[in-house]
Parts: structure tokens; C-alpha cells; sequence
């Protein structure tokens, strides 16, 4: 593989996303401490995987190294400022509404809803596929504001993720013909179990080796088989 594919592919697989994890936390149940590490670590990294696919694959359109790192930095810069301007606004008109009791209980999920849309839009005009990471960072911001109560935003969100990551993930396997997947299909085998086995154990061993005195604390094995544990509701 040409190298600078080979950075674009990295930096796609860059993404978790609750999408994948969600799944998996439900059928391991793991304590509410690895669940919860594991949940904000498929939020955070989403739309920063999103970002780094969209500032390589600039960094390869402009080509030289230079021009690419001035442009990539741009890009990033102009990213974290839109989303941190754009959270305060709406974030803080949201909770003005919400602790003033402005929005029927009903219609909590549908106002979050459109202002996530409106967010989103309103970012990528203003500097292109940035809306996720600015629709991230106004969820950050709302979760952790204290004493406001989302009990029917979330489970308005429970109902639309099961809808839409459904709906999803037929499309996008109904995009593949059966003659493009047997055409790959030994390179990504390959591929595949490149990542699985080598790649990601790699990866969590790096990621976790500022760690290790407090995993010793609470193995591995107590942390995925703690008896009654279960997920936060």
C-alpha cells in the first residue's frame, strides 16, 4: 500500500466510537469503572479519529511536509475554536432553558435533537467536518453541568441510537457486492487479523503503561468478572 493511503487508513481506524463499544459493554458488563473509562473513551476519540482522517487526508492533498503541517494545524485551530464558541452559546442558552423549565418534558429530545443538528451544520460551513467534534464538546459540556436533569434526553437518545446505528449499518452493507468483497477478501483477512491480533494489543499495552501499578491493583480478570456488577442505568 502506497504510504500516504497507508496514513489515511490509519488515521480512519483511529475511530472507536459508542457505536462499537455500547454493544460490547452490554453483553460483558464489565464494573462501572472500566464501563465508564470505556464509554468516554469511544466519545472522546470519535470525532478526534474524525478530525485526524480529515487533516491527513489534506496533509496528502497539499503533499509537501510543510505545507501540510500549516495546513493541518490551521484546520485543527479553527476546529477547537468554532466548537468551544459554538458550546458556550448554545450550551448555555440550553441550560437557561432548561432550568427555567421553558421546555415541556416531551419536547427535551426533540429541542437537544435539533440543536445537535444545528450545531453540526453550522460548524462544517464554517470550517468543513468539524460539526462532530463540536457536537461532541456540547455534549461534554451539558452531561457534566451540575444538577441538570437529562433523564429524557438520554432516553430519547437510547431510542434514536438503536434506529439509526440499525439503519446504518445495513446501508453500508448493502453498499458492497459480493464480487468487491471476494475480489479483497484474502488481503483483508490478512488485514484484519494484522489488526486484532498485533495492532490493538499493541496499541492498549502503550496506552496503558503509565498504568500499571493501579492495574495491579484491579486485574484485568476482576475488572470483566466482578460478580453483580452491572452498568449504570
Amino acid at each position: 500500500m502506497e504510504w500516504r493511503l497507508a496514513l489515511l487508513v490509519g488515521a480512519i481506524l483511529v475511530v472507536t466510537g459508542p457505536t462499537v463499544i455500547n454493544p460490547i459493554l452490554r453483553q460483558l458488563r464489565p464494573t462501572r469503572r472500566v464501563s465508564n473509562m470505556l464509554r468516554w473513551e469511544g466519545i472522546v476519540v470519535d470525532p478526534i479519529g474524525a478530525i485526524l482522517a480529515v487533516l491527513v487526508y489534506q496533509a496528502v492533498l497539499v503533499g509537501g511536509p510543510d505545507g501540510a503541517i500549516a495546513t493541518a494545524l490551521e484546520a485543527l485551530g479553527k476546529s477547537v475554536g468554532i466548537a468551544a464558541v459554538l458550546t458556550l452559546v448554545l450550551g448555555a442558552g440550553l441550560e437557561f432553558l432548561m432550568r427555567r423549565h421553558l421546555i415541556p418534558d416531551f419536547l427535551e429530545g426533540v429541542v437537544f435533537l435539533a440543536t445537535a443538528i444545528g450545531a453540526l451544520e453550522i460548524s462544517n460551513v464554517l470550517q468543513p467536518e468539524s460539526g462532530l467534534l463540536t457536537v461532541t464538546v456540547l455534549g461534554i459540556y451539558l452531561g457534566n453541568r451540575p444538577g441538570l436533569h437529562l433523564e429524557h434526553v438520554q432516553e430519547f437518545k437510547e431510542h434514536l441510537q438503536v434506529l439509526f446505528v440499525g439503519a446504518l449499518f445495513v446501508m453500508l452493507a448493502g453498499r458492497v457486492t459480493p464480487d468487491a468483497l471476494i475480489s479483497i477478501a484474502p488481503q483483508a483477512a490478512i488485514f484484519v487479523a494484522a489488526l486484532i491480533l498485533i495492532v490493538r494489543p499493541v496499541s492498549v499495552f502503550s496506552g496503558s503503561w503509565a498504568r500499571v501499578r493501579p492495574v495491579k491493583s484491579e486485574s484485568c480478570w476482576r475488572a470483566w468478572h466482578h460478580e453483580g456488577s452491572s452498568l449504570p442505568q
